[in-house]
């Protein structure tokens, strides 16, 4: 195994977003977010990497497998590729870089500004009546109510972030 083979390798695995962080549009590679806990690349150009999930049944694992698949096997020089899940240990945000974190912090603070503003254009949800809520119902609405603790005004949805 060339070091070059191995950097181009290290590329192509930083160019797969995670499902759920395109889905919730922060953009977080796989690194950014700590999910590689390790990566070979053999002398014959074998691949292995060991992913950490925030479950073991994580049903976006197949996805994430398949964007491994097609930009590690791209790589000139890959002779084969494989993916596990390190199922005694799970993924949680205190394994994400640095850089990831604060992308994350960056995007967050966004939203929060977005909502606080009123401009983030999402539909939000029909309020109900307390009657309608009932009294759990109401507490719930009251927590959703804030972000971090600090009351968006106007505004009584869990999307945030």
């Amino acid at each position: 195994m060339t070091a070059s083979l191995r950097e181009e390798v290290l590329t192509a695995v930083a160019s797969v977003k995670d499902p759920c962080s395109l889905f919730n549009q922060t953009d977080l590679n796989l690194f950014e977010l700590g999910m590689v806990h390790d990566l070979t690349v053999g002398d014959s150009g074998s691949v292995h990497i060991e992913l950490f999930l925030d479950d073991p049944t994580c049903i976006f694992f197949f996805e994430i497998n398949r964007m491994l698949h097609e930009a590690v096997t791209k790589v000139p020089g890959v002779s084969d590729f494989s993916v596990d899940i390190k199922a005694d240990e799970v993924w949680t945000e205190e394994r994400m870089s640095a850089a990831g974190s604060e992308k994350l912090a960056r995007v967050r603070e966004q939203r929060r500004r977005s909502l606080r503003s009123g401009s983030h254009g999402w539909p939000l949800p029909p309020l109900a009546s307390t009657e309608q809520l009932g009294a759990e119902g109401s507490r719930r609405a009251e927590q959703i109510g804030t972000l971090d603790g600090e009351r968006v005004e106007g505004q009584t949805n869990g999307y945030g972030g």
